[in-house]
């Protein structure tokens, strides 16, 4: 599939890297995933970071017995590769994110290395047991993804896939690539056997509905009593920044659409859903 050029909030935050300064520095999160929520929670930051916590304790319960090396492909600031490690797995972590990179050492921890590299340019001499791609595997084509697995994986290794997908015959939400089966079908034209598969939207859908909500309830607000402020103090200047910044000013209203559709829990029910999809590979 040839590579397009998507407008999604990594391309106007990229340099920025403003999500992930808003997660850790203002949420106070040391997890970048949608969490795991059970029914009974309540939408609150403290059961947030519970259902986060519950998240990757669910993923390492996929894990067969016999895995010992893991590859974590787009592994964020590293909370789920340092629980693997503390399960007793070697695990190497990549992300592409420079941000992500200043996790890891203050981690402290032998069994978990880092490399600051995209899954496309990954260049080792090793094999892994199994692959991880938690919320990852929307960040480049499946081709490319799956010639690497195929790469890095000894035979009889796993592929583990926890992410979103696209519901059959309906409409995709921006920056998902695959419908679930047609992902299962790409895996298994490349040699990937699906052996369990688990949907998870119910469990998730209670972030995006705290995340809406705090959206609309604070952050929509402070930007428009910012706009209130600098139109009636200061019109002319107001005026001149608007006509100088109008293509920031676009892409900041591309960007709140942008979130509005991808923190609507009922178009995300409607268009999507949330898998977890272990492939054994057979070499």
């Amino acid at each position: 599939m040839a590579n397009k050029r998507y407008f999604t909030s990594a391309t106007v935050l990229a340099e920025l890297d403003l999500e992930l300064l808003f997660a850790t520095e203002v949420l106070k999160l040391r997890s970048l995933h949608y969490g795991y929520w059970n029914a009974g929670d309540n939408l609150t930051m403290a059961d947030l970071h519970r259902a986060q916590s519950r998240y990757t304790e669910t993923l390492i319960e996929l894990i067969p017995g016999t895995v010992k090396a893991i590859l974590d492909v787009g592994a964020g600031m590293g909370d789920n590769a340092m629980a693997l490690a503390a399960h007793g797995h070697r695990v190497t972590a990549i992300s592409p994110d420079n941000g992500h990179a200043r996790y890891y050492p203050a981690a402290g921890n032998d069994n978990v290395c880092f490399r600051n590299v995209k899954f496309e340019d990954l260049d080792l001499s090793e094999k892994f047991d199994l692959i991880l791609m938690a919320e990852s595997h929307n960040y480049f084509y499946a081709d490319a993804a799956f010639a690497q697995c195929r790469r890095y994986l000894q035979p009889g290794g796993y592929l583990l896939v926890s992410g979103m997908f696209g519901r059959a015959n309906t409409k995709k939400l921006r920056d998902i690539l695959y419908g679930r089966d047609d992902y299962v079908a790409l895996a298994k034209q490349n040699g990937f056997r699906l052996i369990k598969g688990i949907d998870i939207t119910d469990n998730v859908l209670p972030t995006l509905e705290l995340t809406q909500k705090g959206y609309r309830d604070y952050v929509i607000p402070v930007f428009g009593l910012l706009g209130q402020y600098l139109e009636k103090s200061a019109p002319l200047r107001w005026r001149v920044l608007k006509l100088l910044c109008h293509r920031q000013f676009r892409e900041l209203k591309e960007l709140h659409r942008y979130y509005e559709e991808r923190m609507d829990p009922n178009l995300f029910k409607q268009q999507a859903t949330y898998e977890r999809l272990l492939f054994s590979f057979d070499g």
